[in-house]
């Protein structure tokens, strides 16, 4: 009786397997229990650009994915530095993008798939990819088209160091960084 754990009682004794037997380890528990996401304000990180910042026209920025004892997941962001961010790390970094002739910050729709399957810690299809565009359509996407006439915003974004904004060389979506807490709650409400 490997793995077993007596439990005394004054009339008999139990056994308990301590959830470790064939229905526990296939149980999922988040069918019982609606899933919760707290996503942490990420409008505050809009607020102090350094020198090195605005001169990269991006910040960095570091999502860390917590998991709390009923279950809920809740996610924080902060800036670092691209030193950093570094495979193996179990926080996912992006970029908030500074479009200056626009005077605002952007997120794109790669970076933003690259979250939302960092929070539900899975790989989204092709499909589940589409949908999640589909969804951030409500949020007026600017697409950035690759021009002959350098440098634009396309540019910049395409020159990023890692993490890269973006991978392949075509067009790109960006939507604004003060959607993205309602993006995200519109996004994760109905993945779950």
């Amino acid at each position: 009786m490997v793995g077993l754990t007596q439990c005394a009682s004054p009339s008999w004794t139990v056994y308990v397997d301590n959830f470790e037997n064939d229905f526990f380890q296939f149980f999922d528990d988040s069918l019982l229990y609606p899933r919760t996401f707290n996503i942490e304000n990420s409008r505050e990180l809009m607020h102090g650009w350094t020198q090195s910042e605005h001169h990269q026209r991006r910040k960095i920025i570091t999502a860390e994915r917590n998991i709390d004892f009923v279950g809920d997941i809740n996610v924080s962001f902060s800036t670092t530095e691209t030193d950093n961010c570094r495979a193996g790390s179990d926080a996912l970094c992006f970029s908030c993008i500074r479009w200056l002739r626009r005077d605002n910050a952007y997120i794109t729709t790669f970076d933003f798939i690259r979250l939302v399957e960092y929070i539900l810690d899975t790989t989204l299809s092709i499909n589940g990819k589409g949908r999640i565009r589909r969804q951030l359509e409500s949020f007026h996407p600017i697409t950035i088209n690759p021009l002959p006439n350098p440098p634009t915003i396309f540019d910049v974004i395409m020159d990023f160091d890692e993490p890269k904004a973006r991978k392949l060389r075509k067009s790109i979506k960006v939507f604004l960084w003060d959607d993205l807490d309602d993006a995200l709650n519109k996004v994760l409400q109905r993945q779950t």
